[in-house]
């Protein structure tokens, strides 16, 4: 599994980081329910304090493991630490052997997915001016961290707000 290849490269993140929480001095991490929510609400110290820890941990929730190589990038830039953001990506971006870059399509959906998760919170909360003022370097800066030409990877990223289904 692509999760498990990753892990391996990212386990010094897991001793990391010590940001602040919300829910004070929590001894389990959240569900991935709550960690989605805290992004999208932007209480990005929780995704900062747990994702390094879901992460570094082999038994970890596959769709939490999934989801942290995502959302903590994306949490890093949207609190303006984009030099830990670049550093993260460009190690998820390399091959399980270190040396060379993974596969062209894959850096490409994964700066993609990144970038959906840094633009989601900021539509939630009402920031579009500010979505469209930074979203464009945004991209440029996690393309760069993973080598991919931004346009491609703008020519089909989704930063709408998913809608949900009328009942019938």
């Amino acid at each position: 599994m692509f999760v498990a290849a990753v892990l391996g490269l990212l386990g010094v993140i897991a001793a990391g980081n010590t940001a602040g929480c919300a829910r004070g001095a929590a001894s389990r991490p959240p569900t991935h329910e709550e960690l989605v929510t805290d992004h999208m609400q932007g209480d990005y110290a929780e995704v900062l304090r747990w994702c390094p820890v879901i992460l570094g941990d082999r038994g970890a929730d596959p769709a939490q493991s999934d989801w942290c190589l995502f959302g903590y990038p994306a949490a890093l830039r949207l609190t303006l630490d984009a030099e830990r953001a670049r550093s993260f990506m460009g190690r998820v971006c390399t091959d399980a052997s270190g040396g060379s870059p993974a596969d062209p399509a894959f850096r490409v959906a994964y700066v993609r997915e990144v970038a959906r998760w840094y633009a989601l919170p900021m539509r939630m909360q009402g920031q579009d001016s500010a979505l469209a003022r930074g979203f464009g370097v945004t991209v440029q800066a996690l393309s760069a961290a993973c080598s991919v030409d931004p346009e491609l990877v703008l020519a089909d990223v989704d930063i709408e707000l998913p809608t949900r289904r009328r009942a019938r």
